[in-house]
Order: C-alpha cells, then structure tokens, then sequence
C-alpha cells in the first residue's frame, strides 16, 4: 500500500489550526462557558505521550484569582494575562510514575520502580511529555475557535511555588479567547525553510 494524498483533513480545519493561526494577545470581552474546554481537555488527552504518562496539570486561573498571577509575569505580559478571558498555567507533574501500572499496564510496577529511582530521568521525561500536551492543548482550544497565547515569559519558580501541588513545576503560561480582529496579533513571522529542518539521515 502506499499513501500520495496528503491529508485527510478539508483545508478549513488546516486553516484553524494552522496556516491562519496567530499567537493572540488581545481578546473581546466574550466569556468562553466551562463546557467549552472541558470539551477540549476530552478531546486532546488522547494524544500520547511517553508510556501514557500524561504528566501535563492544567491550572485555570479565574480572573479573581488573576493578581495572583500577574505580578509573575514579565514585562507585557502582565496586562495580556490581566486582560484575557481565560489563562492557564501548563504544570508537568514529576510524580506521574506513581499512576504509571493504570496508565500503562502492559509495563506492570516496573516503569514506576524505574523512575521512583531516578528523579533526573522521571524529570525529564515530564517536561518533555507536558510540553507536548501543551501543544495538544493550544490546537484543541484553536479547534473550538479560541485565539490562543502561549507564554514563556514569567517566573516559573514563583508560580509553581503560588498554585503547584509537589512534584509540579510550571512550564507555560497560555491566555485564550475570542481575537478582538486583526489587532489582535502581530503580522506572521516568516517560517524557516523545509530545507533548513528537514534532512533524511546519512
């Protein structure tokens, strides 16, 4: 079997997710109703990650909540987060090897006991499976319509030590909501060259 086409995908759902998507920093005034991302937190937790870990904690901050955060935010992105809708603070659970033998039963208690001994590699492995959560999480809310804002620009050491649980470190801070138009994002940067990070191995 082989497979030219492609994608499976229309161009509009390309489009919404991608190739019209702009990294959004000012919002309208339009509450986003709890469904909303619920139904986007049920559909992204089926990406995978690194022996079904889901490390990813997602921590939404309500806007009474929101002076909590802000001060550790830095520079402009104290009045984005201030403004927005909705922010989230995107936290990899380091603990996660303790749910391991439910979230991956085929490996037993020895993927858990592995990683109980070696806190380096059980690091790791959160901040790397989280951040691709987080990047689930940002098309998802992209997916229902939502203008999202990524950020790693704040003290991830205070904010961690202001909402986390132990075990969690944070590893971005994300605002979305409806775009306020054009106005809303600066013009697309331009993207590098297939050539410049595509190579098929020596």
């Amino acid at each position: 079997m082989s497979i030219t086409a492609p994608f499976i995908v229309n161009d509009e759902a390309l489009d919404v997710l991608f190739r019209d998507a702009h990294t959004t920093s000012v919002f309208e005034d339009t509450s986003i109703a709890p469904e909303v991302i619920k139904s986007v937190r049920d559909l992204v937790k089926w990406g995978p990650t690194s022996m079904n870990s889901q490390p990813l904690r997602i921590i939404e901050v309500p806007k009474d909540k929101r002076s909590r955060l802000v001060p550790h935010m830095m520079g402009n992105n104290q009045a984005k987060t201030e403004a927005a809708p909705l922010a989230f603070i995107m936290a990899a659970d380091t603990n996660f090897h303790n749910n391991l033998p439910q979230q991956f039963p085929a490996g037993g208690n020895g993927p858990r006991d592995m990683y109980e001994k070696n806190e380096e590699a059980r690091t790791a492995v959160a901040l790397q499976s989280a951040n691709l959560q987080a990047a689930y999480f940002i098309l998802g809310l992209r997916a229902v319509g939502l203008g999202v804002g990524p950020m790693g620009g704040f003290d991830a050491n205070a904010v961690t030590k202001e909402f986390l649980r132990d075990g969690e470190q944070a590893i971005m801070v994300i605002i979305a909501g409806v775009p306020a138009g054009t106005d809303s994002y600066h013009p697309r940067g331009p993207r590098m060259d297939d050539a410049d990070v595509f190579r098929v191995a020596d």
